[in-house]
């Protein structure tokens, strides 16, 4: 499962966040920022970026630790290449970038002064040993932020998409289990795994509950690029025929148009903000 998820985010689906980093960036930006006010990041802090992808909240969080330090790790080179790009434009000394799986990376003990992260944290093959490994990252009383998905039905931004394109790119179901955007979905469930994980203080609030699309003057472009972002459905999408990629955009496009208001869609996107401090 590893290995799977290190072929997606290294081609078609890391490929396309890149291409389409913009459209993304505008759509994530309130999840993102939620969780980056709870964690409340204070001037010379260290402070771990977990699947920074594109470095969008790696940068952001540059700015706000000052002559602090934010190191960002991700799976993905081409997503890796372009956040470098992107600190390297802005001149930022206090940011640093690494390709590794931080499930297993070597993070150093009492490390960090927090862990933030960004609808990363759900794609933990082993979720136990992952937190409990973040936990032994962070200095005592060291703080964690993240922002992931709730349940399925409260996310039609995830899961329209993926029910209008499956009978063309004939989808195999997501293991209820494994990595993925609902992997953290139960509250009660990712609560106790924190705990047990090694950390106290535990709250878990709503997050921002609605995503928007950019774009939609061109549905069928939009559609192309929902499709090529989303794990469930980016690597299926690039190895089909032309016919087949074309009918799966297609009935796509005729799924989002319904809730289509100008040149945006607007979807439902529930989301949870989950904070703790280290023991």
């Amino acid at each position: 499962m590893v290995d799977d998820q290190v072929e997606m985010w290294n081609h078609a689906v890391g490929d396309a966040w890149v291409r389409h980093v913009d459209q993304f960036d505008a759509t994530l930006a309130p999840f993102g920022q939620a969780a980056v006010e709870v964690l409340a990041p204070a001037d010379g802090e260290r402070i771990l970026d977990i699947g920074c992808g594109v470095g969008t909240t790696t940068l952001q969080l540059s700015a706000m630790v000052g002559g602090g330090e934010v190191v960002g790790v991700d799976i993905s080179a081409p997503m890796l290449t372009e956040a470098r790009r992107r600190a390297d434009a802005r001149g930022l000394r206090n940011v640093h970038l690494f390709e590794a799986d931080a499930q297993m990376a070597d993070l150093g003990d009492s490390t960090f002064d927090a862990v933030f992260s960004r609808f990363g944290v759900m794609f933990f093959t082993d979720p136990p040993a992952a937190f409990a490994h973040l936990a032994a990252a962070l200095v005592p009383g060291g703080r964690l932020s993240f922002v992931c998905f709730a349940a399925p039905g409260a996310n039609p931004f995830i899961l329209l998409p993926v029910m209008a394109a499956a009978a063309h790119l004939d989808l195999s179901p997501p293991s209820p289990d494994g990595p993925g955007p609902f992997s953290l979905a139960d509250p009660d469930r990712t609560v106790t795994l924190l705990r047990e994980a090694g950390f106290d203080d535990v709250v878990i609030v709503p997050g921002p509950d609605e995503a928007i699309l950019h774009g939609a003057d061109d549905l069928d472009a939009l559609a192309e690029r929902v499709l090529e972002q989303n794990p469930a459905t980016g690597t299926r999408l690039a190895v089909v025929e032309p016919s087949v990629r074309a009918a799966a955009v297609q009935a796509t496009a005729q799924a989002l148009a319904p809730h289509r208001t100008g040149d945006r869609i607007r979807l439902g996107a529930g989301s949870w903000i989950l904070s703790a401090t280290r023991r």
